[in-house]
């Protein structure tokens, strides 16, 4: 059975490709594949950027690999950094005369209460 998802991939991969393409029918089915994977309105963002790199890789475009390890160091370092951050700004304002609650912080951080009080060593 095709749901209207997995119908909607496949259109979009053909509109995505357009009629002049030289993939074999094999890399469209990839394609295809990858779309299903990524099939739904909330996944549009998540099947643009795979079907790109499926595009890329498909085309033998290796720039990709070092392009992408470069967008996860970059990511690694801002979570360090922000990491870092989150953890000194605990220290500072998470005290018993401090501005903010452990929970507070936890839920405002976007991390969980338990991950602050092992900032604070509690």
């Amino acid at each position: 059975m095709t749901d209207k998802w997995t119908s909607r991939a496949q259109e979009d991969v053909e509109a995505w490709l357009g009629e002049e393409h030289d993939f074999t029918d094999d890399q469209v089915e990839r394609l295809q594949v990858i779309a299903r994977r990524h099939a739904g309105e909330l996944n549009r963002h998540d099947r643009d950027v795979a079907l790109s790199i499926a595009y890329r890789a498909l085309t033998g475009d290796q720039t990709v690999i070092d392009e992408l390890a470069t967008d996860l160091a970059d990511a690694q370092e801002a979570a360090w950094r922000a990491t870092s951050g989150l953890r000194l700004a605990a220290l500072l304002m998470v005290t018993p005369e401090g501005p903010i609650s452990d929970i507070a912080y936890a839920r405002r951080a976007g991390v969980n209460q338990r991950t602050v009080r092992n900032w604070l060593e509690k």
